[in-house]
Protein backbone atom coordinates (compact mmCIF):
# COMPACT_ATOMS: atom_id res chain seq x y z
CA UNK A 1 0.00 0.00 0.00
CA UNK A 2 2.93 2.20 0.55
CA UNK A 3 3.96 1.63 -2.79
CA UNK A 4 0.89 2.63 -4.50
CA UNK A 5 0.39 5.89 -2.43
CA UNK A 6 4.55 6.24 -3.49
CA UNK A 7 3.47 6.04 -7.07
CA UNK A 8 0.11 8.15 -6.71
CA UNK A 9 1.93 11.24 -5.14
CA UNK A 10 4.83 11.04 -7.99
CA UNK A 11 1.81 11.01 -10.42
CA UNK A 12 0.27 13.88 -9.01
CA UNK A 13 3.62 15.77 -8.73
CA UNK A 14 4.24 14.71 -12.48
CA UNK A 15 0.56 15.79 -13.45
CA UNK A 16 1.19 19.22 -11.96
CA UNK A 17 4.62 19.85 -13.08
CA UNK A 18 3.29 18.93 -16.58
CA UNK A 19 0.33 21.13 -16.13
CA UNK A 20 2.42 24.21 -14.63
CA UNK A 21 4.83 23.77 -17.68
CA UNK A 22 2.25 23.42 -20.00
CA UNK A 23 0.21 26.61 -18.12
CA UNK A 24 3.75 29.15 -18.89
CA UNK A 25 3.99 27.91 -22.13
CA UNK A 26 0.52 29.26 -23.00
CA UNK A 27 1.64 32.31 -20.76
CA UNK A 28 4.41 33.18 -23.01
CA UNK A 29 2.70 32.47 -26.37
CA UNK A 30 0.19 35.31 -25.27
CA UNK A 31 2.82 37.49 -23.97
CA UNK A 32 4.88 36.94 -27.53
CA UNK A 33 1.15 37.64 -29.00
CA UNK A 34 0.40 40.87 -27.53
CA UNK A 35 4.66 42.21 -28.08
CA UNK A 36 3.16 41.55 -31.54
CA UNK A 37 -0.14 43.35 -31.50
CA UNK A 38 1.52 46.30 -29.53
CA UNK A 39 4.14 46.54 -32.10
CA UNK A 40 1.77 46.75 -34.97
CA UNK A 41 -0.88 48.93 -33.41
CA UNK A 42 2.60 51.44 -32.22
CA UNK A 43 3.61 50.96 -36.06
CA UNK A 44 0.21 52.01 -37.11
CA UNK A 45 -0.36 54.75 -35.17
CA UNK A 46 3.23 56.07 -36.00
CA UNK A 47 2.95 55.89 -40.05
CA UNK A 48 -0.80 57.95 -39.63
CA UNK A 49 0.41 60.34 -37.45
CA UNK A 50 3.85 60.82 -40.06
CA UNK A 51 1.06 61.12 -42.86
CA UNK A 52 -1.02 63.30 -41.33
CA UNK A 53 1.89 65.57 -39.95
CA UNK A 54 3.36 65.78 -43.76
CA UNK A 55 -0.39 66.82 -44.94
CA UNK A 56 -0.38 69.43 -41.87
CA UNK A 57 2.89 70.75 -43.08
CA UNK A 58 1.98 70.48 -46.76
CA UNK A 59 -0.89 72.72 -46.45
CA UNK A 60 0.88 75.25 -44.06
CA UNK A 61 3.02 76.19 -46.71
CA UNK A 62 0.08 76.30 -49.31
CA UNK A 63 -1.31 78.78 -46.95
CA UNK A 64 1.76 80.69 -46.83
CA UNK A 65 2.10 80.93 -49.88
CA UNK A 66 -0.99 81.90 -50.95
CA UNK A 67 -1.29 84.63 -48.01
CA UNK A 68 2.47 85.94 -49.86
CA UNK A 69 0.48 86.11 -52.99
CA UNK A 70 -2.47 87.70 -51.24
CA UNK A 71 0.39 90.61 -49.99
CA UNK A 72 2.26 90.62 -53.71
CA UNK A 73 -0.86 91.39 -55.25
CA UNK A 74 -2.13 94.10 -53.07
CA UNK A 75 0.62 95.96 -53.16
CA UNK A 76 0.54 96.12 -56.57
CA UNK A 77 -2.69 96.95 -56.65
CA UNK A 78 -2.44 99.86 -54.36
CA UNK A 79 -0.79 103.12 -54.81
CA UNK A 80 1.95 103.47 -51.68
CA UNK A 81 0.69 105.94 -50.30
CA UNK A 82 -2.72 104.33 -49.50
CA UNK A 83 -1.01 101.10 -48.68
CA UNK A 84 -2.04 99.76 -45.63
CA UNK A 85 1.06 98.83 -43.75
CA UNK A 86 2.24 102.57 -43.71
CA UNK A 87 -0.90 104.34 -42.88
CA UNK A 88 -0.73 105.99 -39.58
CA UNK A 89 -3.06 107.02 -37.38
CA UNK A 90 -3.90 111.21 -37.02
CA UNK A 91 -4.24 113.34 -34.82
CA UNK A 92 -7.66 115.19 -34.80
Amino acid sequence: MTKTTATNSQMKRKGTQDFTDALSNISDQIRLLDQKITTATDNSIYEEYRILQEQLTHTTCAVNKLVQKQRIIQKRLTPHHFASEKLEKRLS
